[in-house]
């Protein structure tokens, strides 16, 4: 039988504070009010560390992300609830994610507030079927090096046209690298797509200033 914890430790690590905000009324209406556990919320930059220690984690990602691997997620501690807080627009392709990732929650900013409720709760029920996972065990797209090539160009404002004249090949060449690109990531729009390059670099930024090992899924 599982006890009943006094109270729970929370991190956001999402630059949106209205929307933090929200989700933080919601948090304390479905625990602190409606299961009688406090919450807690942890100050101070988001982490490895907190990562370790929060029996919550909000965080945001771009979309795409969940075809990335994420050595740091493997730290939660056990019955912990991990909500990513994606920027999809459409519907998340669940072929996409990868074991690092099982059982983490993913919302998209403009789902409804009844649903958020509804999956947090179902998540929370079932956390604690959260598997021991390898990094070994993580088969992520790996992009091609055309594929790269193409994302570099587009985080650098390339229009396809430009992608012609730069790489050398046929439109219809750099339209299918670009679509092969997207399909991989599970992006349903160009918006989408230059959301998942801007925050793949800063991440991988993160990565190298805090000595972690850089993700499987690289835009070098």
């Amino acid at each position: 039988m599982k006890l009943k914890p006094s109270k729970l430790l929370v991190t956001f690590n999402d630059d949106n504070q209205i929307y933090s905000q929200g989700m933080w009324s919601l948090l304390e209406d479905i625990f602190s009010h409606g299961m009688g556990t406090p919450l807690v919320r942890m100050t101070g930059s988001p982490g490895n560390s907190s990562i370790r220690v929060a029996d919550i984690y909000v965080e945001h990602c771009a979309a795409g992300v969940q075809a990335m691997c994420h050595p740091e997620y493997r730290l939660r501690k056990r019955g912990s609830l991990m909500i990513v807080i994606s920027s999809a627009r459409g519907k998340i392709p669940l072929n996409t994610i990868l074991p690092c990732q099982h059982n983490c929650v993913f919302l998209r900013r403009t789902d409804t507030l009844a649903e958020i409720r509804r999956q947090i709760i179902l998540a929370w029920h079932r956390r604690f079927q959260m598997k021991e996972v390898s990094c070994h065990a993580c088969c992520p797209s790996l992009l091609t090096k055309s594929e790269k090539r193409v994302a570099d160009y587009l985080s650098q404002g390339a229009s396809l046209s430009e992608l012609v004249d730069r790489l050398a090949l046929s439109p219809k060449t750099v339209s299918a690298q670009k679509h092969s690109l997207m399909r991989k990531l599970g992006l349903s729009n160009n918006v989408e797509l230059m959301d998942f390059i801007l925050w793949q670099k800063r991440y991988e930024l993160t990565c190298r200033l805090t000595d972690q090992p850089l993700p499987a899924l690289c835009l070098k």
